[in-house]
């Protein structure tokens, strides 16, 4: 499989349902399923854990009410991610309920066979498969770092041990024994959606996201994956890049906040 020859509807559509699955074993976490689109809701107040993929082909304009609605009912501040193939029916629902327009986001897709794996780590340098609350304390306070996010809200979506689904890994690179870098990734099928990418600010550039990330897609290739696939930030684009992703798309998004209280 080439990156010419992937669906980037049917990608977009795997990511959310495998957010969604992510999302769900979250402290506070739910899941929405609907023809449209895929909503994976981890329950804190910041809004990478709140997020919505909208990829239809049908039920599109639905999906935009019904997700931001639920996001508005529970107070919860989240983004929307909607395919640019299914943009047009979702744009006037977007105006009209009065979310605010973001940057788009790159859509990414490594096939197995496209796969580099990173250089090996220098000395001081390992990655391990978090499973236990201590290791997910520590991979909360690299992502606490490395987004300048509360602490808190971190360990609320990685949520207690053992309560994730079968296809969930946390994964952590540690330089001389102090956490660096994490992600999370999911499986459903052979298809493996990689979220919460992150390196504390202070240990950039020294290897340590592109060995957990590495880590990561050896430990699903083994497992039976076909693709890879992400949405990006600029600043992570040239590591995925380097590791045999190429842009698909650039999905549109919207932003919901909770609804203002009056009185």
């Amino acid at each position: 499989m080439s990156s010419a020859s992937l669906d980037a509807l049917a990608l977009a559509r795997a990511l959310g349902v495998a957010w969604s699955v992510v999302a769900r074993g979250s402290a506070r976490g739910e899941s929405l399923l609907l023809p449209g689109g895929s909503a994976g809701l981890a329950g804190e107040q910041l809004v990478p854990t709140n997020w919505v993929v909208v990829h239809g082909p049908d039920g599109v304009a639905d999906a935009v009410r019904v997700f931001a609605g639920r996001l508005r009912d529970r107070g919860l501040p989240g983004l929307i991610g909607v395919s640019p193939a299914v943009a047009a029916p979702a744009e006037p629902v977007a105006v009209e309920l009065g979310l605010t327009p973001g940057d788009p986001l790159p859509l990414m897709a490594c096939p197995a066979g496209a796969f580099r794996s990173a250089e090996r780590p220098g000395d001081g340098l390992d990655v391990v498969q978090v499973r236990d609350e201590a290791g997910l304390d520590e991979v909360a306070g690299v992502l606490a770092d490395a987004f300048a996010a509360p602490f808190d809200a971190c360990r609320g979506y990685l949520g207690p041990p053992g309560r994730h689904a079968t296809g969930i890994g946390f994964f952590l690179s540690r330089i001389d024994g102090v956490g660096a870098a994490a992600v999370t990734t999911a499986q459903v099928g052979d298809v493996v959606g990689i979220f919460a990418m992150g390196t504390r600010a202070d240990l950039r550039r020294r290897g340590a996201g592109a060995a957990a990330l590495t880590a990561a897609m050896r430990h699903h290739l083994d497992r039976g994956a076909v693709v890879f696939v992400l949405q990006a930030s600029d600043m992570g684009r040239p590591l995925y890049e380097a590791l045999g992703f190429a842009t698909l798309e650039e999905a549109a998004t919207w932003l919901v906040l909770p609804a203002r209280q009056t009185g």
